[in-house]
This record gives C-alpha cells, structure tokens and sequence, in this order.
C-alpha cells in the first residue's frame, strides 16, 4: 500500500525521522538521566520523540504499570526553552509548543485545606447569549473577510 499524488498519480516520498543527541543537563529535575547523553527522533515541525519516561493514574498522578487500562505516559523531564541541538550540522533551538502543570494529591483531611474558605456559586439567570448578535452583552463582534490564502498552517509556511 502506498499514498499517491492525485496530480499525477506518482507515489508520495516520506522523509524518514532523524535522529538527534540530546545531552539532558545536570540537576535534580533530570532524575537519573541528569548530565547523559540520549538519542531523540525528530520527525517534523512540532514532532520531536524519545524523552523517557513512565505512566502514571490520571486521578492523583501516583506511579503506575503501564499496562494498566487509562494510565497516561508522561516524560521524566521537559527540555528547558532555548535548549539547543544539532541536526546535520544545522543548529536548532527547542521551545515548548505544549505544556501541562501536574499536581500532587495532598488528601481531603490535609492541613493546607482545613482554612480554605468556600463561597457558593450563583448559576447564570439569564439564559443562553447569541455572541453573534451585536445587541447581546457578550457580542464579539463582526466575522472578519478573509482575502488571501493562510500563509502559515500547523507551523509550516505556505
């Protein structure tokens, strides 16, 4: 099986992932990979794999089997902003396109929690908005004309 152009019917050519050595810096955050040097695969804009890590439960982030049903794969460290690296002698620098904050389970009866003060909530009372509508409160105002082509889509210029 193959992907063909519809132009011309010809096959279309993948380029195959490359791969990068990353020396992951020293200190704590780093765990047991802190100051070695480890291969990544780099397979396009945005797509940059192999960073090590391990599974944990969606509900309090506890260490888990990664055959357990519904665990999440999460990388034992994050390659800092600005971190460079080579590819084919072109020098590359990393920046986040995503990020998550984990945050630990604590416990109901924790002490950070018993002079937490609660206040209710009073639900909305007025109904649905139409934002379309320039006489409802939340309007967003006009949809704007679009006169060209986008020039850049998932990263990558036109």
């Amino acid at each position: 099986m193959w992907l063909t152009k519809t132009s011309d019917g010809s096959a279309v050519a993948f380029d195959p992932p490359q791969n990068i050595s990353y020396l992951v810096p020293t200190g704590v955050a780093y765990g047991s990979y802190a100051g070695k040097t480890i291969q990544l695969q780099f397979n396009g804009f945005g797509n940059l794999y192999g960073i090590p890590g391990y599974c944990v439960n969606p509900v309090n982030n506890s260490a888990a089997d990664c055959s357990t049903p519904n665990v999440r794969y999460v990388p034992a460290f994050s390659i800092p902003d600005g971190a460079t690296m080579s590819l084919n002698n072109t020098p590359l620098i990393v920046k986040a396109l995503d990020a998550e904050i984990r945050l630990k389970d604590i416990g109901a009866n924790a002490s950070q929690c018993s002079n937490m003060p609660l206040a209710g909530q009073i639900l909305p009372s007025s109904g649905t908005h139409d934002m379309s509508s320039s006489s409802d409160a939340f309007y967003i105002g006009v949809k704007p004309t679009v006169t060209a082509s986008p020039k850049v889509i998932d990263g990558i210029v036109q």
